[in-house]
């Protein structure tokens, strides 16, 4: 018996080596085991058969007669084939496969597309198989599992699972800042926000600049699904108070917009440029007529707002002046000490406080 079972084995061992019979690899695979969507959304998965890597040519066996002065009688023809069925060659074989839905996520609506949930194919071929998964609006937010099992005589198969993530159909605008913190008028002020987009999809969000309600500027970012980017916009500040905001255009169907603008109060200080100069102007005028503790006041206000513009060359104009008020007001009162000293009838004195008096008006020719 073993003898027998031994020699049965080789046979078809050495049959299956001699013709070559291809070993056919039916390949089902998800070609978006992945999808994001949202509540009321649709999902469309594409599974591939692929049935490329059974194709292969079998192996062709000639005879060549020996030589001989008479040659061989032909083989006649084959006879044709008497079925419409495709003719299969050796090591070839059509597999069907059947799809059925194991697990469906509660409530949806999961099927095939047209309604068909069984393929043929041939060796060789390569087919498509849709699935449309229908998103209940009620659906919460979360991650969702389909799974397909696979029937087919072509071999044994693990299910497909393919998996859902659904998320809010929304954009937000997470926060906005700006800078310089204390603007001045005319002065050039940053607007930056953060922007998400919650969507499924990857999207290329219109943002705008709000002031005061009004639009400024519009700007379109590219944002990737579950990310998060910055937009900066610039203003040139203008006296006053202001509201300032950052709004994420709507995409059609968003159910939540009460988070699309993010917005922030600004406080726009005027420049004091005028004021500055007429002060400064008026401590020149005190200043040529010899009223220095006068112009000294000036400037040092003047000075004050110059600093708030700011205008560092006035800033220094104001400094130097204020220093030059300062040496003529101690010229001013060494020479009154030195007429006290000269009516004391101390003449030396006099002459020492005078003389210091000098240097310092030679100091500021």
């Amino acid at each position: 018996m073993k003898k027998i079972l031994c020699t049965t084995l080789i046979f078809f061992l050495f049959l299956s080596l001699f013709l070559e019979v291809s070993s056919e690899v039916l390949l089902i695979t998800p070609d978006n085991p992945d999808e994001k969507t949202f509540p009321g959304g649709e999902i469309e998965y594409k599974i591939i058969l692929d049935y490329t890597g059974a194709e292969k040519p079998p192996k062709t066996h000639t005879y060549t007669p020996p030589p001989t002065t008479v040659p061989p009688t032909p083989s006649p023809p084959p006879d044709p084939p008497t079925s419409s069925s495709t003719h299969l060659e050796i090591g070839a074989k059509r597999a069907t496969v059947k799809f059925s839905l194991s697990k469906v996520p509660e409530g949806w609506d999961v099927d095939f597309k047209y309604g068909i949930d069984t393929y043929s194919i041939e060796p060789g071929d390569k087919k498509e198989v849709f699935l449309i998964a229908k998103v209940p609006k009620e659906t919460e937010i979360g991650k969702y599992e389909i799974e397909v099992k696979i029937q087919s005589d072509a071999g044994v198969y693990d299910p497909l699972k393919l998996k859902a993530e659904v998320l809010e159909k929304d954009l937000e605008v997470l926060s906005i800042q700006y800078s310089p913190e204390d603007p001045k008028d005319g002065e050039i002020v940053s607007v930056m926000a953060q922007v998400r987009n919650n969507s499924p999809d990857d999207r290329d969000v219109k943002t705008r600049l709000l002031v005061d309600y009004n639009t400024v500027e519009y700007q379109t970012i590219p944002i990737p699904s579950g990310d998060t980017k910055s937009v900066v916009f610039t203003w040139i500040a203008v006296e006053g108070d202001h509201k300032l905001g950052v709004h994420a255009m709507e995409i059609p169907g968003e159910p939540d917009k009460s988070n699309n603008a993010q917005y922030a109060d600004i406080t726009v200080i005027k420049l004091p440029i005028g004021e500055a100069d007429a002060l400064f102007q008026k401590a020149n005028t005190y200043y040529y007529n010899g009223e220095f503790a006068k112009a000294r006041q000036y400037y040092n206000l003047a000075k004050e707002l110059y600093e708030q513009i700011p205008n560092q060359d006035r800033i220094d104009q104001c400094n130097l002046m204020i220093e030059n008020c300062n040496k003529y007001l101690q010229a001013l009162a060494l020479i009154g000490q030195g007429e006290d000293a000269f009516e004391a009838g101390d003449c030396d004195k006099a002459i020492e406080l005078y003389n210091q008096a000098i240097s310092i008006y030679e100091e500021l020719k």
